[in-house]
């Protein structure tokens, strides 16, 4: 067998690594929970899952007009940024498709820069699969991974290990933020669409994150695929649903590792 069928040859041992994104008001432990059947199959499949997790808390409580009121019943609920100076737990702005301000976002950034960092080279395969607003930040870092992929000092920057993205009942990120030497999402709104390949899997029932929104955030990828399911605001654990996001990520997989070759021949 070549070297080149080597390569290709399904190898489970360490096919490459999945960073699952958690939603708002979760965290890593949650999200890890939500998604352990999806977690096992891609285990099986010689992908390491890691789950990051934001470094924003969301309060329990604030003051309201009728004294304390209680926001969340989870402890330690986060986000991975905030819709509101003011107001953390406010996400009244958060789908109206208008530009606003993430605050929080660098910090959260940082914390995917820093995982990306730990976890090889800068030849290993590395997906993201984000829920919710998960899948908004993913957005972001995915932005953020075409940019440096397009980059001649692209080695430089962490999020290039990004291959592609699994995005979860999410909707398109909005944010004004200027980060990475000025660059926001509001210049990739106007340079064009995403080079980055994307599975974008929505609910039918879906009454928090209207499927409409996920489309549309679809519309923003060069080479998107929409994955339809019938249940609401979700990553529903049946078969179908994790043999269709394992497929999309071991079919990118196997481009990239296509592309490494031309590119080292």
């Amino acid at each position: 067998m070549s070297s080149r069928d080597n390569m290709y040859k399904d190898d489970t041992s360490c096919k490459g690594k999945v960073l699952i994104l958690h939603g708002w008001a979760q965290n890593s432990v949650v999200m890890r929970n939500r998604t352990k059947k999806l977690n096992r199959k891609l285990t099986q499949m010689g992908y390491e899952c890691i789950f990051p997790e934001s470094p924003l808390l969301l309060p329990r409580e604030r003051a309201g007009d009728c004294g304390i009121e209680r926001k969340f019943s989870r402890e330690n609920a986060r986000a991975w940024f905030f819709y509101s100076d003011t107001d953390p737990s406010d996400t009244s702005g958060s789908q109206t498709e208008q530009e606003m301000e993430y605050f929080g976002l660098k910090e959260s950034l940082l914390i995917i820069r820093n995982t990306l960092q730990s976890i090889g080279t800068d030849r290993d395969f590395c997906a993201v699969l984000g829920f919710s607003q998960g899948g908004v930040f993913a957005h972001v870092v995915a932005s953020l991974a075409a940019k440096a992929q397009l980059n001649s000092d692209c080695k430089k920057s962490p999020f290039s290990k990004i291959r592609c993205v699994v995005l979860c009942s999410s909707f398109a990120a909005m944010n004004s933020n200027a980060f990475e030497d000025g660059f926001s999402s509001s210049r990739i709104r106007e340079s064009g669409l995403i080079n980055l390949p994307s599975l974008h899997v929505i609910g039918k029932r879906d009454t928090r994150v209207m499927p409409h929104l996920s489309e549309k955030l679809a519309a923003k990828f060069d080479k998107s695929q929409v994955y339809y399911h019938v249940k609401g605001h979700i990553i529903p654990q049946s078969g179908a649903v994790c043999s269709e996001i394992i497929e999309f990520i071991d079919k990118q997989r196997v481009a990239y590792l296509r592309s490494s070759l031309v590119d080292r021949s």
